[in-house]
């Protein structure tokens, strides 16, 4: 008995309600889903060494994760620590900061005035305006810092059971998604966690060449809290082609409020479009690696698409995640297209005869 193809409509609407309800299962519960993904990328990356412990060194299962764990978190609480002194000094020098502000801000309105002819009156009222958005956004970030400490709460948790049942987890995806041929879906995880882990690890290792060259850049310019600033545009360089941006408007703020000529903020942002340049150059395709190469079209849209759903979560969480899917694109024939179509290789082009 032969089954009969369905139509391309039929399909294609099959398609989009099946990826409509994935959407808005991913947004309606993310405040459970946002915490296991952070999990499920670090037991990943933390795989290697929770092995090397249990394998080589013959440490117990429970030991072995225990001590990843702890390890883990001085790690991660000395950078915290580092990163708070550095902001904690930021902030002790706001209201110097404030009058550099407010004096830089009144010659840009006179200059405003005269210009344009916009009285400041209304300058006034405008600013009124954009101040009350600001304090909307205080709220929201605020929030936004309470969510992420209850997340990090349960992250530690999850990755924990996460090392403790990999087996089990993985015998029941291949069970579920293996159909009849299991040894092809164990080779396709096999083969995720493996290219995951290399990407994640050039991702941290590219963060940190970028840091330390916006520190040492900043540091000559003589900025005001380089190293702050420097690791601050680093970690948002992980936003494609957004984050960046926004890491550079900092230090060039702040050394347009403290410097006395327009060539240090300028200094910033040519140097820090040299790094860039580097980075996609030399910094990526050698570090990162060309294992899952993502076009610039899916990676704008995947930002866009994690951080509607997820917020700043999703933007970070958005590029790895996708390149998990490729790579299972990759490995099964019927969606190998899709795999083609968020990876970076152009076809080659046929001459006509």
């Amino acid at each position: 008995m032969t089954s009969v193809p369905l139509p391309f409509y039929i399909r294609a609407t099959v398609m989009l309600l099946g990826l409509a309800l994935l959407l808005a299962f991913l947004y309606i519960g993310r405040e459970i889903l946002i915490p296991i993904a952070f999990a499920i990328l670090l037991s990943v990356l933390l795989y290697p060494v929770h092995r090397f412990l249990e394998n080589r060194l013959r440490f117990p299962r429970l030991l072995a994760i225990t001590i990843t764990l702890v390890i883990t978190t001085l790690f991660l609480t000395l950078i915290i620590f580092f990163i708070g002194f550095q902001l904690s000094n930021f902030i002790d020098d706001l209201p110097r900061i404030r009058t550099s502000v407010v004096a830089a801000y009144r010659v840009f309105q006179t200059w405003i005035t005269s210009a344009f002819g916009i009285s400041l009156q209304q300058q006034s009222r405008w600013l009124s305006g954009l101040a009350s958005g600001g304090m909307e956004m205080v709220s929201l970030t605020a929030s936004a810092a309470l969510d992420i400490g209850i997340a990090a709460t349960l992250i530690p948790i999850y990755v924990f059971l996460f090392l403790l049942y990999k087996e089990l987890l993985m015998e029941f995806i291949v069970k579920v998604f293996g159909g009849t041929d299991k040894s092809r879906m164990t080779e396709i995880l096999h083969g995720t966690r493996f290219i995951l882990q290399r990407y994640v690890v050039g991702l941290l290792i590219e963060t940190g060449i970028v840091a330390v060259l916006n520190c040492a850049v900043l540091l000559l310019l003589g900025i005001e809290y380089a190293i702050l600033f420097g690791i601050l545009a680093a970690v948002l360089n992980l936003i494609p082609y957004i984050g960046i941006f926004i890491g550079c408007l900092l230090p060039a703020a702040m050394a347009l409020i403290t410097k006395d000529t327009l060539w240090y903020p300028a200094g910033v942002v040519l140097t820090f479009a040299v790094i860039q340049f580097i980075d996609n150059n030399l910094i990526v395709p050698n570090v990162v690696g060309s294992h899952i190469s993502l076009n610039s079209i899916a990676a704008v849209i995947a930002v866009l698409v994690g951080a509607q759903l997820w917020g700043i979560s999703g933007m970070f969480l958005s590029l790895p995640f996708v390149a998990v899917l490729k790579v299972i694109f990759d490995h099964v024939p019927s969606l190998e297209p899709w795999g083609k179509v968020l990876g970076d290789k152009q076809p080659a082009l046929q001459r006509r005869a």
